[in-house]
């Protein structure tokens, strides 16, 4: 793939769910239990996190990652999935320029962490740490927020 092609944007959100219990009996697997990718646990999930690819330059849009919780993902937690997926994107060649969520406090919470992360890295180097940026396999990362959402926050409410 041509350069052009790998520069590309991380969006996550997390949505709310209606618990309840699914059986695939060709995978003889239970579905609707908490699964973030690593760990399985038998609860029920009620909230599920979506990671989304968008092409920078080309106009692309995947569905690349999606993970369970009994409550909403909390900001450490969070602050790991993000790294994951995008190592996971760095691994298979793409070049991920910034992350897009809404303000919601977990999300802030997980890119304050990975931002003090980043702040770390630098400070022990001795450089001047980047302000506001996400620092994984080297590749510097833009964390923004969704204009849209912060739009529809702000707008006045209609009756």
């Amino acid at each position: 793939m041509k350069i052009e092609q790998r520069l590309c944007v991380v969006m996550f959100d997390e949505v709310s769910l209606k618990s309840n219990v699914q059986y695939i009996e060709r995978k003889d697997k239970i579905t609707s239990l908490v699964d973030n990718g690593q760990n399985r646990k038998t609860e029920f999930a009620d909230h599920a996190q979506v990671f989304m690819l968008r092409g920078l330059i080309y106009n692309y849009k995947q569905a690349i990652s999606y993970t369970f919780a009994s409550s909403a993902t909390k900001g450490p937690e969070r602050a790991q999935q993000i790294k994951d997926v995008i190592r996971g994107l760095q691994e298979s060649g793409f070049i991920v320029v910034a992350t897009v969520c809404d303000q919601g406090p977990n999300n802030r919470q997980a890119l304050k962490l990975l931002i003090n992360e980043n702040r770390g890295i630098y400070l022990r180097k001795g450089e001047e740490p980047k302000e506001n940026k996400i620092l994984i396999n080297g590749q510097e990362i833009v964390p923004l927020y969704d204009l849209m959402m912060m739009t529809l926050m702000t707008s006045p409410q209609r009756n």
